[in-house]
């Protein structure tokens, strides 16, 4: 597929060719075709056009009005541009769109523009969208919209004056044939040319033309003629084209509905036209109704019928009929003639243009030949500059990538300091936005602090060529060196100039860090305690602060050159000598070292320092720097401090209990080793650990309230409880925790807390909670139907019945007595008879709700409570309970199944009604159902069922 995109402003087309849009259109386009056809910029500001549709596209310049149009396209979409030309330009737009098109082609047009009077060119497809679909040219439209781009056949050059005098004032030809008209009496007429083809009509022409039968579209005066004109029209016009005069033929008889009528047809030529669209000569053609009664014919002449006529009018008027045929005879042979001098004159020109064809043939293959030859010349050229432009793409992605890359803000003008191109990074520096290519620079407003002058200072680097640097901040606070550098093409041609950001915020910053750092430690060589030296590799002092001199007891002048075994003793200045040697071979610090030195009073000092090497520029060694401090009153604490350490240490590391220090983070600090006794972990496994990773979920927010408080509140109290810690083998042990702060200086600085282990503890009180509900729970269980006892019975129905009046629910309550029974017993033994009771009470479970209770109440009598349940869904129950009953068979005696069967009470619980007369309501209905025939429900409300 090939687009064509054109435009009159070359501006326009050098921007369409980027295939830039704005950001915005992600609003207006769905996201699966944004991402297909768009790519987004690396800044986020725009999105590309895939490479795969811009190849498609061709951009070039045209102006529709002058240039040429193209041919054999699918599509024209011309939208918005008519409604900007007056009348005469779209009459000369639309036949050249109608061009270009293919057959059956579509046009395209603004909402409010149309194919005007051109709908023989173009079909309606949709009126309200405006699409169009390309007609045939069947008037030659098109070809006379097109002359003006087709070249003549020969070329005549004529003096200026003598065009100007050819080509008066031009007429239409409406205003023409009516100022002929103005000459007559204003009859039927029509203007034609010397072929007969109507250029014209005027007045009423139906009586004397019509269509010609099987044509359409027919505009021929000689082939519309009706029956009777046609041959006196065509020697008429004949002889009007030969002598250019008006022909007359009077009386003539033209067929008009049915009957002859006779007509007069008069032929009269009409002067040249000026600059006419046609060069053959007109003719006004006017028919008219004789007006003599003794021309006209009726049908019943035609049907040979005799008229009552004069005898001699009838003869006048046949004789004049024959002249008319015989001068028509006339005119047809000489015309015959003439044609025929005429076909041999045009044969021998065919025969001459035959040559000239076949010359020009041999030419066009010569031509054909090169064209084909230069055609490969071009295919080769083309295949080179594929591969060109796809380098030339690849290079500019890559400079694109690179220059997006660098993180330098980068700027490109031209020598009128309009902006070609610019990097990402440098919109933070500038506000530019991809719109701002081709504006000044001068107008674009930017984030710099008191600096004005870019636009003076790239003209300056334009005019000397000299480059310029300058330290410049941002509002944002970010610092950068600009840098403005002639814009140089590989043939040493300036065409602009390069501004580049580069960021030295880090830079800066760590200059006036190293300012500030060189002012600290100027003030802190002064005033601090320590004393802070310098040695050279020999070990002599080369600088040193104030506080050294007081520390050794020497001046200034003293103590600048001195040896540290000029104020040591001899072990004292070979451990020095290692340490400095080790410091010097390895480059390794050395934090801390113990010595002692001599005061210049002979007194001895413990000291304690940190010493590391001294290098130059070019970091080769060339002493030492360190730290000397005065610890002699530390050391004495130290020792007795060290003493007693050892004696707490000793106490907390042979503790049972797990001792933790969790700082302020979290993190635990210190542990004894009880932690490998009671979690299975060591010592060295739980150093910066998180203090609560091993405590358990749910005791988590506990701990973590717990700590807070302890943090927040340096008089806090000492806070207790019981919490599970995770042990190493996955297990959970239960501790006592005690919590308490570490407080120094009005200030909480870690959380101490004391582990206590009593999981087995816990697990003795839990095996006797366990072995309580057990008992418990045997004491309200019937070991034979392992169903709720008559104890609990009372217990839960007396809960029930509270419910039941504070809410006002309802409670059913069944009493169940197995039928003969004791006569089961009897017969086949109490052990088969404890079997019926056990299997009873598994099947009454069966046929309840979770909410409902089953009781064995005593002997074969069993309870069963319905809560929330009314009479009428009790009965539902009961008959679940007898129909699940019938269905199992019991087999005391191997092949023998004997079914039993229950009668049973039912009752609805009134109101604040006393629980033993609800039980002996119950009672009593049940012994009723026995009365009534056995397996019978008996309810309160009188039925039984």
């Amino acid at each position: 597929m090939q687009v064509f995109a054109t435009d009159i402003d070359s501006q326009a087309i050098a921007t369409a060719r980027q295939g830039l849009y704005a950001a915005s259109i992600a609003a207006d386009i769905e996201p699966a075709r944004l991402a297909r056809f768009f790519t987004a910029e690396a800044d986020g500001s725009a999105y590309r056009i895939h490479k795969t549709i811009r190849d498609m596209m061709v951009f070039s310049e045209q102006d529709v009005i002058k240039d040429p149009p193209f041919s054999r396209l699918d599509l024209i979409s011309c939208r918005n541009l008519l409604i900007y030309m007056d009348g005469g330009l779209q009459k000369r737009l639309i036949p050249l769109f109608h061009y270009a098109l293919n057959p059956g082609g579509f046009l395209f047009l603004g909402t409010s523009e149309t194919v005007g009077e051109f709908g023989n060119l173009f079909a309606t497809l949709d009126r309200k969208s405006k699409i169009y679909q390309r007609r045939e040219d069947f008037h030659g439209m098109q070809r006379a919209a097109m002359e003006r781009y087709i070249p003549p056949v020969i070329d005549t050059v004529l003096p200026q004056a003598a065009v100007k005098a050819a080509l008066p004032r031009k007429l239409p030809l409406r205003e023409l044939t009516e100022q002929t008209l103005l000459q007559q009496i204003a009859p039927a007429a029509a203007l034609v040319n010397n072929h007969g083809d109507i250029l014209y009509l005027h007045g009423r022409t139906g009586m004397y033309l019509e269509p010609s039968p099987g044509e359409s579209r027919v505009s021929n005066i000689l082939k519309m003629a009706r029956e009777g004109l046609r041959h006196e029209l065509t020697v008429a016009l004949h002889k009007a084209e030969e002598t250019k005069e008006i022909v007359c033929a009077s009386g003539l008889r033209v067929k008009t509905n049915g009957n002859f009528t006779a007509v007069n047809l008069t032929i009269r030529p009409v002067a040249p036209l000026p600059a006419s669209e046609s060069e053959s000569p007109l003719y006004l053609v006017i028919l008219e109704e004789a007006s003599s009664p003794d021309i006209a014919v009726s049908d019943n002449f035609l049907s040979g019928k005799e008229q009552s006529t004069d005898t001699e009018a009838r003869i006048a008027t046949l004789r004049k009929e024959l002249r008319v045929k015989e001068e028509y005879l006339q005119a047809a042979n000489e015309e015959l003639e003439t044609s025929n001098e005429e076909l041999k004159s045009s044969n021998e020109e065919m025969q001459s243009v035959n040559e000239e064809l076949q010359s020009a043939n041999e030419e066009l293959e010569t031509s054909k030949e090169e064209m084909q030859s230069i055609n490969e010349e071009l295919a080769t050229v083309n295949a080179e500059l594929q591969t060109k432009v796809a380098d030339l793409s690849r290079a500019n992605n890559d400079m694109n990538n690179l220059l997006a890359g660098t993180g330098i803000g980068t700027v490109f003008v031209d020598h009128q300091l309009r902006i070609l191109r610019f990097t990402p990074m440098i919109t933070s520096i500038i506000n530019l936005i991809p719109s701002d290519i081709g504006r000044p620079v001068g107008q674009i407003v930017s984030n710099l602090i008191g600096y004005d002058n870019i636009v003076a200072d790239m003209q300056a680097v334009l005019d000397t060529l000299i480059s310029k640097e300058v330290e410049l901040q941002t509002r944002a606070g970010a610092w950068y060196t600009m840098r403005i550098l002639p814009y140089r093409t590989i043939d040493n041609v300036i065409e602009g100039a390069v501004i580049s950001f580069v960021n030295i915020t880090e830079r800066r910053r760590a200059e006036e860090l190293l300012r500030q750092s060189e002012d600290k430690y100027r003030t802190i060589l002064t005033n601090i305690q320590e004393g802070y030296f310098e040695v050279d590799l020999a070990g002599n002092f080369t600088f040193f602060n104030d506080s050294l001199c007081q520390l050794h007891g020497y001046s200034r002048q003293e103590l600048m050159g001195m040896n540290n075994r000029q104020y040591t003793d001899k072990e004292t200045a070979k451990r020095v000598f290692k340490a400095f040697n080790k410091v010097y071979k390895t480059g390794e610090p050395l934090k801390r070292f113990d010595w002692v030195v001599t005061r210049k009073d002979g007194t001895n000092r413990y000291v304690e320092s940190s010493v590391s090497l001294l290098k130059d520029s070019s970091d080769k060694p060339i002493g030492f720097r360190g730290i000397l401090r005065d610890v002699t009153e530390q050391k004495l604490i130290e020792e007795k401090l060290l003493f007693e350490e050892q004696r707490f240490r000793a106490f907390i590391e042979h503790s049972l209990d797990i001792i933790v220090i969790i700082n302020r983070e979290g993190i635990i600090t210190y542990i004894n080793p009880a932690v490998e006794k009671v979690l299975g972990y060591k010592v060295e496994e739980r150093i910066g650990a998180k203090g609560f990773e091993l405590v358990h979920p749910d005791d988590v927010k506990f701990l973590t309230d717990s700590f807070n408080t302890l943090l927040r509140d340096t008089n806090a109290p000492v806070i207790q409880g019981e919490m599970h810690l995770r042990h190493k083998d996955g297990s959970w042990r239960t501790l006592e925790a005690v919590g308490s702060n570490l407080v120094h200086d009005n200030v909480v600085e870690a959380i101490i807390v004391n582990y206590h282990d009593i999981t087995e503890r816990k697990k003795a009180e839990e095996s006797l909670r366990e072995s309580e509900n057990r008992y418990r729970e045997l004491s309200m269980i019937d070991d034979l139907t392992q169903l709720y006892n008559s104890r609990h019975f009372y217990a839960q129905l007396k809960k029930e019945t509270e419910r039941s009046n504070r809410h006002g629910q309802p409670l059913t309550l069944l009493l169940l007595d197995i039928d003969k029974f004791k006569n089961f017993n009897d017969t086949y033994g109490h052990v088969e008879g404890d079997h019926v009771l056990s299997k009873l009470g598994q099947m009454v479970k069966r046929c309840l709700r979770e909410i409902d209770t089953a009781y064995r109440y005593g002997g074969e009598e069993f309870t069963i409570m319905l809560p929330m349940t009314t009479r009428e869904e009790g009965i539902v129950t009961a008959k679940r309970i007898q129909t699940e009953l019938k269905k199992e068979p019991f087999s005391p005696v191997p092949r023998q199944k004997v079914y039993m069967t229950m009668s049973i009470g039912l009752a609805q619980y009134k109101p604040k009604e006393n629980i033993k007369t609800f039980i002996r309501r119950v009672d009593m209905l049940m012994y009723k159902g026995k009365k009534n025939g056995r397996n019978k429900i008996c309810s309160d409300d009188g039925s039984v069922l």
